[in-house]
């Protein structure tokens, strides 16, 4: 009977370990869940960009929890993210997603999971990637900070230990850590898409003469490479500098004119055209501050109905202009997580010059006067960024100003309500 329960007793931890065995192990919270996943593959989603005063965010909107693995290049200007089975159905770089540190990026697939890649314009450390759990109508979302190293040159100054500056970490254990000897050789595949993963190579301290290959390596290399990728180098020293200009249609809705001594009438425009240009600054936080100048003109006066300049007209021939020059401080934002195509909503305050010009009616010249007012104006429209410096847009002006006083032939004052409709298309420059 002993023997018997002997055997019993061993079949039954033969078993339990067979059963433990196919439980896979995580380490803390997260490497629990994503063991308990491992089976369906994460997907890649979208690629999110955003800079910060201290740092640049990079997020990866993911189907649900994976793991990781991250290194930075020798000179901090490049980041790797191994991501082992994961799917990759985000957009590829985009103008727009080059904000703050970041200037460009790739995604390499491989045979499980592929290579996340990210140039920066300066020397980056990250904190330890962190994940954020669904909320605020929003999935999955891997973060990965970006911020400035204090290391100006890494290369020259670490001639023997050059991978010190280079970070690395997981969500699970399941990825051992390099030790703290190994250096990443290899780097002339980084950003390839059609490529398998670059070579890595063990560089021991005293072999000085693979070091130095590494180096000529990534110089050579385009993606690291600062005189080919590295930003430009602003307008007159300030970054983030543009030029604006646009052209479109102008209208002007039924214009009032209120005043003593026969000046009570209401008139009609044509449409007219409009042109404007400007410079701003990009602040990097989805907000743009500009200055302004906008010329318009309303076209022919088409009719006018009421008394001007002391006589009653009910128009049958009709002359003159109405035109305004405004100078504009604008503030802009741009929503730019929606695609290809950014919305932005736009408004301003500035001063404006309306111009009544040979205003005349059946043959009478009733006004030829001006006048400097309060100007306002909003809109908003679609930018479609064409690379990193040119960026399309198509939008729409409402303009209004404080009514303009005028005086008729007589010196009489009256005055009219101003405001118009644009429809514009432009572009901006920046530097």
């Amino acid at each position: 009977m002993g023997q018997i329960r002997r055997h019993k007793a061993a079949i039954i931890t033969l078993a339990v370990s067979a059963f433990l065995a196919c439980i896979p192990v995580g380490t803390g919270a997260l490497g629990t869940e994503i063991a308990a996943r491992q089976f369906t593959k994460s997907i890649v989603t979208n690629v999110r960009v955003g800079a910060h005063s201290d740092k640049t965010r990079v997020v990866l909107d993911i189907s649900k929890p994976t793991d990781l693995h991250y290194d930075v290049s020798a000179n901090g200007k490049a980041v790797f993210i191994e991501l082992p089975g994961v799917e990759w159905s985000a957009s590829s770089f985009e103008p727009r997603h080059s904000r703050g540190s970041v200037l460009e990026f790739h995604y390499s697939p491989m045979a499980s999971g592929g290579s996340f890649n990210i140039l920066t314009d300066q020397p980056v450390s990250i904190a330890k990637p962190f994940l954020v759990e669904p909320g605020g109508g929003r999935g999955h979302r891997i973060v990965i900070d970006l911020t400035p190293s204090n290391l100006s040159n890494p290369i020259a100054k670490k001639e023997i230990f050059p991978r010190e500056v280079i970070q690395n970490a997981n969500f699970s254990t399941s990825n051992a850590a390099l030790g703290s000897g190994e250096m990443i050789a290899g780097l002339a595949n980084i950003g390839a898409t059609n490529q398998d993963p670059p070579v890595i190579e063990v560089v021991l301290p005293n072999a000085t003469t693979e070091h130095k290959e590494v180096a000529q390596a990534q110089q050579n290399n385009p993606f690291l490479n600062p005189l080919i990728q590295e930003r430009q180098s602003g307008f007159l020293g300030y970054q983030n500098i543009y030029f604006k200009g646009g052209a479109g249609v102008n209208m002007l809705p039924e214009v009032v004119t209120t005043g003593s001594s026969g000046n009570d009438n209401t008139m009609e425009f044509d449409p007219g055209f409009a042109l404007s240009g400007g410079i701003g600054v990009d602040l990097e936080n989805d907000f743009r501050l500009e200055t302004e100048i906008i010329w318009a003109t309303y076209s022919t006066l088409d009719q006018l109905v009421g008394s001007a300049n002391g006589t009653q007209f009910s128009s049958t021939s009709t002359e003159g202009t109405i035109s305004s020059l405004a100078f504009m401080a604008n503030a802009a934002y741009d929503f730019s997580n929606q695609g290809s195509y950014i919305p932005f909503v736009y408004g301003g305050v500035g001063m404006a010059g309306v111009f009544m010009n040979d205003l005349k009616v059946d043959g009478t010249l009733i006004a030829d006067s001006k006048d400097w007012v309060f100007a306002m104006q909003t809109g908003g429209g679609i930018s479609i960024p064409i690379d990193p410096g040119t960026t399309l847009e198509a939008s729409y002006r409402y303009f209004q100003t404080r009514d303009p006083e005028f005086g008729d032939e007589r010196d009489q004052p009256f005055s009219s309500t101003l405001s118009s409709h644009s429809l514009m298309i432009g572009a901006r420059l920046k530097f």
